[in-house]
């Protein structure tokens, strides 16, 4: 009798990979080798190779298995570019995708490649990533300019370094086909600047980068460098345009001569600097933070006309104001409703000795001293930080993931507000997901709050970090634009 043959053990091996969301995978022969993370920074296993079909029989599996990454090798990674930008081109053609469905799909892909220059410094397949798509950009927008027009966010989306680069690259692509009708090389360069005009920011700390009050000096000049050294890292790629550097070194610039960081005026600011500073501004002030809502356009763009001449070109803040309203007028859903200035009407409040006793519970110190927030501050309420275990329930997801609707789980409370707080989990959420959370009260007792998710992001321990704003109306989940 013939021994029965033994499946030889995986591998391990010793590369320089980048992580792929296994939900963005198409089911299809593999044109790229994915690998499993076995532990280690560069340890890997080989899951499936070149030529070997990836089914969908796959991919639930190893979703089932609470797995959400494969890695490909960055020496692949003009293969993986190449299939990723293929399936773009298809959702983008397909005339059975709805609308939401194909921006989503492109704007995932758009903070996939930001994501993976942020996280990855000093790889130029990355920086020729978001080269070969803006170039798709400038394609699409030619041929069908409306629905182009939607990759450009202008609901009132949470602001945070990826989407914000994402929206104005998209957005300086619109002002330069308004600009430059017809020159899609210039349109794909200023889609190009635009989504890498703030890369220098993964050089300044979070921490400061997400201060809720005012900045020291010493950090204020921390924050004024990241225009040049966006510049001297990109300039480091052999291929990379002028017409980019000028864009991340110059977009805090201003005509007076008040910007930063080499205090140029009037026509020494190129246009490209110009185009990114009117696009980057705007995206700015009429984004949600987690300080204070979205302002309204008419408010924004009232707001930067009264710095024309002094902040922005006076021809091109014009231009974006007409184009901004055009895109308003054709669909006026596309503007944030109900931003006043004020909360929400669906938002509630913890008092504030409420949030005082989580802290206690966690046994940290607030991030800082609530007593001494003056009323200029950015953030409407002071934030105090604690980690802190607590049990989540969820109550509706916007696409489904490693936890079931009704599902209790443990999360990590890294800090709260009188308005809501910020958790850690080992895996993504979704935006608009709803969570019962369980949280410490008076005496021992447990209260919930009914929370939503506004704001989600990787650590960099791989991990998700999720902001959630408590919430006592719910909103339909067709409301909201979520499939």
């Amino acid at each position: 009798m013939s021994t029965p043959a033994i499946a030889p053990v995986p591998q391990k091996q010793d590369i320089r990979a980048f992580p792929v969301s296994i939900d963005s995978l198409d089911p299809a022969i593999l044109k790229m080798d994915l690998y499993l993370k076995t532990g280690g920074p560069n340890s890997y296993v080989l899951y499936r190779s070149v030529g070997v079909p990836f089914t969908a029989d796959d991919q639930r599996r190893l979703l089932n298995q609470g797995l959400d990454f494969l890695y490909v090798p960055f020496s692949q990674h003009a293969a993986y570019r190449a299939a990723l930008l293929d399936r773009l081109e298809q959702k983008f053609e397909d005339p059975a995708q709805s609308r939401a469905a194909r921006v989503h799909a492109i704007r995932s892909a758009c903070v996939k490649m930001i994501e993976d220059v942020l996280l990855f410094p000093s790889q130029p397949e990355t920086i020729d990533a978001v080269a070969d798509i803006s170039r798709r950009f400038a394609v699409w927008a030619s041929r069908n300019y409306r629905e182009f027009s939607y990759l450009l966010d202008m609901s009132a989306h949470d602001y945070y370094t990826v989407t914000h680069m994402v929206n104005v690259g998209v957005g300086c692509g619109l002002l330069a086909k308004e600009l430059s009708p017809g020159d899609s090389a210039m349109q794909a360069l200023m889609v190009q600047g635009g989504m890498l005009h703030d890369i220098g920011k993964r050089h300044v700390p979070e921490e400061i980068l997400n201060k809720p009050g005012r900045l020291t000096p010493q950090e204020w000049e921390l924050v004024k460098r990241h225009p040049e050294l966006a510049y001297e890292e990109l300039r480091a790629h052999p291929d990379i345009s002028p017409v980019v550097l000028e864009m991340a070194r110059d977009h805090h610039e201003r005509p007076d001569g008040t910007g930063y960081a080499r205090g140029l005026a009037g026509p020494d600011v190129g246009l490209p600097a110009r185009v990114c500073a009117v696009v980057d501004v705007y995206d700015a002030i009429s984004s949600a933070r987690s300080y204070r809502p979205a302002t309204p356009p008419n408010e924004v763009l009232r707001t930067m006309h009264s710095g024309a001449g002094v902040h922005f070109d006076p021809y091109i803040l014009s231009v974006w104001a007409r184009l901004v309203s055009r895109l308003l007028e054709e669909d006026p859903s596309r503007a944030p409703s109900g931003r006043t200035g004020r909360p929400e009407p669906n938002a509630c409040t913890v008092p504030e000795s409420g949030v005082r006793h989580v802290v206690q519970a966690g046994r940290l110190r607030p991030a800082f001293d609530a007593d001494a927030v003056s009323a200029d501050e950015r953030r409407r309420h002071p934030r105090y930080s604690c980690r802190l275990i607590v049990q989540a329930v969820f109550l509706r997801q916007g696409k489904p993931g490693r936890v079931n609707v009704g599902e209790t789980v443990d999360v990590e409370v890294l800090d709260i507000s009188r308005s809501g707080l910020q958790l850690k989990t080992r895996w993504p959420l979704t935006l608009n997901d709803l969570l019962e959370i369980e949280l410490p009260a008076q005496n021992g007792a447990v209260t919930c709050r009914r929370t939503q998710v506004v704001r989600v992001r990787q650590a960099k321990d791989g991990g998700w970090i999720a902001g959630l704003c408590f919430v006592s109306r719910v909103t339909p989940m067709q409301d909201l634009g979520t499939v």
